[in-house]
C-alpha cells in the first residue's frame, strides 16, 4: 500500500520525486570527455505515485515513526555505513512480522567507510547470520552480478551477495 525510498543524497531524492511527479526525468549520458547523449528516465505506467514518498535520511538515524513494512530492501548500504551493527540492529523493528529483509551488498569493506574495526571478522553472509538470528531466518542467498558504466570506454563488473531473510 506504501513505497518509502530513503537515501542520503539530497540530489537523489529530489530526482526521485521529480520522477514520481513528472512521470519523465531527462539526464545527460556520459560517452567520454565533453561528449554525452541526452536520454530520458520514465517511471513505470503501472506505478501509483501517490502511495511512494521519498525522503533524505540517513541509515543509522532511521524514524522508528517510519511504521514497520512487510518488505525492506537495503542495497549497496551494509559495508558503506560507519556502524553497520548499528543498523542491523534496528531492522527488527521496521520489518514485520513474517515480512522480509533483502539485503544486497558487493561486501565491499573500505576503511573511508567502515573503520576496519566494525568490518566483519569473517565472511559477510556468517556476520549478517550471527547478528540477525534472533529475530529473522534466512531463506536465501545469491550471487547477483552487475555492472557500472562510468563512460563509453571504462566499466566496473561485480557481485553483489543478496541474502533474504524473514522475520520471526
Amino acid at each position: 500500500s506504501e513505497v518509502v525510498g530513503i537515501d542520503s543524497s539530497e540530489q537523489f531524492i529530489a530526482a526521485a520525486d521529480h520522477l514520481r511527479e513528472e512521470q519523465e526525468l531527462a539526464y545527460r549520458r556520459l560517452e567520454e570527455g565533453v561528449i554525452s547523449t541526452e536520454l530520458v528516465a520514465r517511471r513505470p505506467e503501472y506505478s501509483n505515485p501517490e502511495r511512494i514518498r521519498f525522503e533524505t535520511g540517513d541509515a543509522l538515524n532511521l524514524d522508528m515513526g517510519l511504521g514497520d513494512f512487510d518488505v525492506l530492501h537495503a542495497a549497496n548500504l551494509l559495508c558503506r555505513l560507519p556502524e553497520p551493527e548499528q543498523f542491523l540492529a534496528g531492522l527488527q523493528y521496521l520489518v514485520t512480522v513474517n515480512g522480509l529483509l533483502i539485503l544486497t551488498t558487493p561486501c565491499t569493506w573500505l576503511g573511508e567507510f567502515t573503520r576496519p574495526g566494525n568490518w566483519p571478522v569473517g565472511a559477510t553472509h556468517e556476520w549478517l547470520a550471527d547478528r540477525l538470528s534472533a529475530s529473522f531466518d534466512l531463506l536465501k542467498i545469491k550471487d547477483m552480478p552487475f555492472l557500472i558504466r562510468e563512460h563509453a570506454r571504462k566499466y566496473q563488473w561485480g557481485v553483489a551477495q543478496a541474502s533474504v531473510w524473514q522475520r520471526s
